[in-house]
């Protein structure tokens, strides 16, 4: 497979390692073609503040970035906890996704596959001291995608932002319907060695609420551990999101169960459903009993030059 890359707007099809990182005038680090250099992790900065709550937030440079992030130890993950080597194989496929159907047609950012080979792009990846900034300019398709995470400071809980945006650098208008968000989100309550050991035990224990009618609140029925002591779990992870409509901010009900999205596969690789059907059925979705997601649902029109911006906001 030959992917058409593009450094500072000229083609080339080699990668030239002495010019791919640099210090831009912004004083960011950045590095050109992220996902097909060696794979790296890293950790944004572990800083809430004196009065807020730290997050640990672990990125690769495969996908759309973060592979892991939680607040206090691994027993206490969002998504869930994965050492470098699998967060590589992974962070494409249980991380952040983006799907759209652009005038009908499907595509995914921030991917490499087969689908990708039709495709001219340029992806950046910039590091900052508080946050890190993903891009895509996809000339083929005339659009650009842009995504930051950055950990708020100073809260009462511990939470990572995300903003996504895409831009029209075409000429013409176009449809764009989309999903952004979490494949695969982890219930609080559950300890990484569970998840990882008695990952199937650990589905039935798991449940989604509505928090003011659009917030997923994901929690742990009891503590899933063996003991005859049944201990209530206190505590639920959350995903929020916003879509920036003028100067207000509008309210998105995420999904919550994969299979509305992906099928019955459960492989969480392709959102076949999405594809294939114009909608999708809020009604049918299980609330328990499986690993649950937050894929938030977005639908606009993009005149040549603007630009959509969904903001997320997911933490314990």
């Amino acid at each position: 497979m030959t992917i058409k890359l593009y450094h500072n707007g000229k083609k080339t099809n080699h990668l030239n390692r002495s010019n791919d990182f640099m210090l831009d005038s912004k004083g960011r680090f950045q590095i050109a073609h992220y996902d097909r250099q060696p794979a790296f992790a890293s950790f944004l900065p572990g800083i809430g503040g004196p009065e807020g709550v730290p997050l640990w937030c672990l990125y690769v440079n495969r996908g759309q970035g973060i592979s892991s992030f939680g607040v206090g130890n691994k027993d206490n993950a969002v998504v869930e906890f994965l050492p470098a080597n699998w967060a590589y194989q992974l962070c494409g496929i249980q991380g952040f996704r983006t799907f759209c159907k652009i005038n009908g047609a499907y595509y995914e950012p921030f991917q490499n596959n087969c689908q990708t080979d039709r495709h001219q792009l340029l992806r950046n990846m910039w590091i900052e001291m508080d946050r890190l900034i993903l891009q895509e300019e996809n000339h083929t398709l005339g659009l650009r995608f842009t995504v930051t995470y950055f950990s708020p400071v100073n809260k009462p809980l511990g939470s990572l932002a995300r903003t996504l945006s895409i831009t029209n650098t075409g000429s013409s208008p176009m449809r764009i319907e989309g999903l952004d968000g979490l494949p695969l989100i982890i219930p609080a309550g559950f300890t990484d060695v569970g998840i990882k050991t008695m990952r199937r035990i650990h589905e039935a224990y798991a449940s989604v609420r509505l928090v003011s009618g659009r917030v997923p609140f994901y929690a742990a029925k009891v503590m899933a551990h063996d003991e005859a002591e049944v201990e209530e779990v206190r505590r639920g992870n959350f995903y929020a999101a916003w879509l920036a409509d003028g100067n207000a901010l509008r309210s998105i009900e995420p999904f919550y169960d994969a299979d509305i999205i992906f099928g019955p596969n459960q492989d969480l690789v392709t959102p076949r459903r999405f594809i294939e059907q114009v909608v999708l059925d809020r009604d049918q979705q299980v609330s328990e009993n499986k690993l649950p997601c937050a894929m938030v649902p977005f639908n606009v029109k993009l005149e040549p030059g603007r630009d959509l911006t969904l903001t997320a906001l997911a933490g314990m």
